[in-house]
């Protein structure tokens, strides 16, 4: 920022960004209803030779919730400066997701997530084959409950006086567990279980790097660091995987996951539901490779249709650029902790000499305290 007055205004579009994610669930407009009755189906079709594309059913999105997002941009001056143009582009791309998931178009919905992440290279690709070839991993024995899980992430956040964030148990989502920062709830789906190893894994994935950068970016002067604004996602979810290759959790079973997410997404692109799940089949079982599947093909409604909801290739990307990175830049590791910023945030707060606003991070994942 150049002076007072550019800071204040920043701050104020920033807060009024964040009041209109607040009811913006996404994930609740973007899950299918009926995921467990469609992978019955398919087991039952598979299991006798027939061919089928589970055809998925969502909560109504209610339309009117993207007027306010509309008038927003309006009132956006993207040119006057980076940081009002990182607002406008996010705005802009959650706009877009807002419109794709009210049309459940296959079409737009590959070339809005496209747009927000980024194709997959074909090396991306062939690294992540090459990652299932060489993991040989089994999944540890499932002994924990949701309510259980639930219980110690809130032992969790406690013990560093978070008192103010929720935990919820959520009957429907794609995800096992996942961190809604802008409300403070972390949100477990109703009947999953975890391993021992999985809870300390998501105590440093979900705990220590969602929930611990929101909260720092709370800290800052500049208000836009507590936000995810747009091309932060790969950033976030390398920074997640980093820690958790740091603290020697992470897990080979999952790793694996993320590998597979890559390939279904890349095929999704020109490949049915059906042609991605048999390949992805060979090499995991019939539900996780449904529940991969799923999300690359999230938000369409016949999953015949070729397209892709490319976002979970950066599982898989973002622990390799951010490896790389923290190795050869190991000094920008707390800027990368300060909020919920992207490697193009660091750059931009080192080129406009903003760090000097940057309040240094308070949480870090090394604070966590694992329950065994």
């Amino acid at each position: 920022m150049t002076n007072d007055k550019e800071l204040e205004r920043i701050n104020n579009l920033s807060q009024q960004l964040e009041e209109i994610y607040k009811p913006l669930r996404v994930e609740e407009y973007n899950a299918p209803l009926n995921r467990q009755e469609e992978r019955e189906r398919l087991r039952a079709i598979c299991s006798v030779g027939n061919s089928y594309n589970p055809q998925f059913t969502y909560r109504p999105f209610p339309v009117e919730m993207c007027k306010p997002l509309q008038q927003f941009i309006r009132e956006l001056h993207p040119e006057r400066n980076a940081w009002e143009h990182l607002l406008f582009k996010d705005a802009k791309q959650m706009l877009d997701t807002l419109e794709s998931i009210l049309s459940h178009d296959p079409g737009q919905i590959t070339a809005v997530s496209i747009a927000a992440d980024g194709l997959p290279t074909k090396e991306l690709v062939q690294e992540a084959y090459r990652e299932i070839s060489e993991i040989n991993a089994s999944p540890e024995d499932e002994t924990i409950t949701a309510e259980e899980a639930a219980y110690i992430m809130r032992d969790a956040l406690d013990s560093v006086e978070l008192f103010d964030w929720e935990i919820l148990i959520d009957e429907v989502m794609s995800a096992s567990m996942m961190v809604r920062s802008i409300e403070k709830k972390v949100k477990i789906r109703k009947g999953k279980k975890f391993s021992p190893h999985a809870v300390k894994r998501l105590l440093v994935h979900e705990i220590g790097t969602h929930v611990f950068r929101y909260t720092n970016g709370a800290r800052q002067k500049i208000h836009l660091l507590r936000l995810g604004l747009a091309g932060y996602m790969m950033t976030e979810e390398g920074m997640a995987t980093y820690h958790e290759e740091h603290y020697n959790l992470r897990d080979l079973v999952t790793a694996r996951r993320y590998a597979l997410r890559v390939i279904a997404a890349y095929l999704s692109l020109n490949h049915s539901f059906l042609d991605v799940f048999t390949e992805i089949l060979k090499y995991t079982d019939f539900d996780d490779a449904f529940d991969i599947v799923s999300r690359s093909k999230r938000g369409f409604t016949d999953t015949g249709a070729y397209g892709t909801h490319i976002k979970d290739k950066v599982y898989f990307e973002g622990f390799r650029t951010l490896s790389k990175y923290l190795q050869e830049n190991p000094a920008d590791y707390p800027l990368l902790m300060c909020g919920k910023v992207s490697l193009e945030t660091v750059s931009l707060l080192k080129i406009t000499n903003d760090a000097n606003l940057v309040v240094p991070p308070k949480y870090l994942p090394e604070l966590i305290k694992f329950p065994y």
